[in-house]
């Protein structure tokens, strides 16, 4: 499995969009997971502790070489406390866009 194969079954394990991802690591561009995903550029150093510092069960050693299983124990992910406050905030957005475009559609119809 290459770099961009492991990156791209995290992201799909953690059940994210790129972007989603992206944001889940504080990153406002999701450029370089780009990258990473097309094969462009391999898992940086940098990205890699990032991954690790918001997703601890993830074995570093299977993200960066292949080593190992992709998890560190059999749980579900730990999210850090930025990654669940980044997650609220989302759907806290999405619960917004829901309402506005409910009350669009009930002005609609009357």
């Amino acid at each position: 499995m290459t770099e961009s194969e492991r990156l791209s079954a995290v992201i799909n394990y953690l059940g994210l969009n790129t972007s989603e991802f992206a944001r889940s690591l504080g990153m406002d561009n999701p450029v370089s997971i780009y990258h990473v995903i097309r094969g462009r550029n391999g898992v940086s150093s940098e990205l890699a502790n990032r991954i690790i510092s918001v997703h601890p069960n993830l074995n570093m050693g299977w993200l960066l070489f292949g080593q190992g299983e992709m998890l560190l124990s059999g749980n579900k992910p730990e999210y850090s406390d930025k990654s669940i406050i980044n997650l609220i905030d989302q759907n806290k957005k999405l619960v917004e866009i829901v309402e506005e475009l409910t009350d669009q559609v009930k002005k609609k119809l009357l």
